[in-house]
């Protein structure tokens, strides 16, 4: 088995081992906060979310780019993502507090606050560990803190459940602040206890990858952002019961896509190896690796179009629209693989400029169209968009691809001629 195969595997194990507890923990969370209370605190963390890559200045990309093809830069650039974090993160956190409370009316300061703390800047500390992990192709440890984060969440949602027949968004974010702070510390003693302690890189260092960061970082954020800018705008417009049936969709989506994202996260540092020498062994891997993620994509769209009448059983009736929400965004697993397949070979390419440029532009698209469409429509409009911006997406990533395919040969036969001229 090869390297990127037993990556995948890894992942794929960790991810499943933890779908179980993935799978209980929402449920029981949408159960124990009620639509309006879920929404609310959904669109809390879309906010946190599209915030949360700027926090580390996009340091763990950095350290991805530089240590997966030479593992003596290790203690340097694991430091320069945890001065990152902490030196940014804190002032940060603060500002999207006061943002994320007037930009979501009737949400709370403090909920913001707890929020902000627990997916933008511990979540955080705990993503550079895996980061670390990823880089020294030790996939089980990534995994490891993939299975834990989940099995805390679920044990912390399912005592509350039983202390509790309903409670607030604020109760279980200041729970879930109580993870995030315990998976960040075991994330940081497990990378350092395995792989050697980080080295100060001073702030000279970090600036000097601070251009090259927030190009990693706002690349990540685009991504959070057409994702979840849907899930803010709902609440904006106080439609929070709204968002709790659609958010709870989205969920279901995100587990279904959960093989996909491990068939390329194992790969994103054989991307950057592959980048180094051109473009053509990363395009066979990522023509290779579609084949296997359009697959299942198309068999995760069917699974979730027959099951989806199981949800308001399992949740109670009040969440019944979202069979319906579930149907609409069924084909986002689809999208996303064409996506993330020609998105990775721009990125091992140093192609980072163009991806973000493109990823900024679907934002632009999905703002528009959930201003146009969410007033009239609530969260179908949401899920039109959504389904407009990933679809369209995929396309015009593979264009940029061959576009930049294109360039590198003709270059090529340029030099070529120059050589031998």
């Amino acid at each position: 088995m090869n390297s990127m195969a037993r990556n995948t595997a890894w992942i794929l194990m960790g991810q499943y081992l933890s779908v179980g507890f993935q799978t209980g923990y929402f449920i029981l969370l949408a159960r124990l906060l009620g639509p309006a209370q879920y929404g609310i605190y959904m669109g809390m963390v879309a906010a946190a979310a599209i915030l949360s890559q700027y926090t580390s200045l996009g340091s763990g990309f950095v350290f991805l780019r530089y240590v997966s093809g030479n593992q003596r830069l290790y203690a340097r650039y694991f430091g320069n993502a945890l001065l990152a974090s902490a030196a940014v993160g804190f002032p940060l956190t603060l500002i999207f507090a006061a943002g994320a409370s007037r930009l979501m009316p009737g949400t709370g300061l403090l909920l913001a606050a707890v929020v902000g703390l627990a997916d933008a800047l511990f979540a955080q500390f705990a993503t550079c560990a895996s980061q670390v992990f990823q880089a020294a192709e030790q996939m089980q440890f990534t995994a490891a803190l993939v299975f834990l984060n989940n099995l805390l969440r679920f044990l912390a949602v399912a005592i509350m459940t039983g202390l509790f027949r309903q409670t607030s968004a604020l109760n279980w974010a200041l729970a879930a602040l109580v993870v995030s702070v315990l998976v960040a510390i075991i994330a940081l003693v497990l990378s350092i206890t395995r792989l050697g302690k980080p080295q100060y890189a001073g702030f000279r260092f970090l600036g000097r990858h601070t251009v090259e960061g927030l190009v990693f970082a706002a690349t990540s954020s685009s991504v959070n952002a057409y994702n979840d800018l849907d899930k803010v705008m709902l609440n904006h417009y106080g439609m929070t019961a709204a968002n709790g049936i659609y958010s709870l969709a989205y969920r279901v989506v995100n587990l279904f896509t959960v093989p996909i994202t491990a068939i390329y996260m194992a790969a994103v540092p054989t991307f950057f190896s592959y980048g180094v020498s051109g473009c053509e062994r990363s395009i066979a891997l990522t023509r290779r690796l579609l084949r296997k993620s359009t697959a299942v994509g198309i068999a995760s769209a069917l699974c979730m179009f027959v099951a989806a009448p199981i949800l308001p059983h399992i949740l109670g009736s009040g969440y019944l629209p979202s069979v319906s929400a579930v149907r609409w965004l069924a084909l986002i697993p689809l999208f996303r693989s064409f996506q993330w397949s020609a998105a990775d070979v721009l990125t091992g390419m140093d192609r980072q400029r163009l991806r973000m440029g493109l990823q900024t532009g679907a934002v632009a698209f999905n703002l528009i169209l959930n201003f146009i469409l969410i007033p009239r429509y609530s969260w179908v409009g949401a899920a039109i968009a959504s389904l407009a911006t990933d679809g369209l997406l995929g396309a015009v990533m593979w264009m940029a691809l061959h576009r930049v395919r294109s360039i590198v040969r003709r270059n090529g036969a340029q030099m070529d001629a120059q050589l031998y001229s």
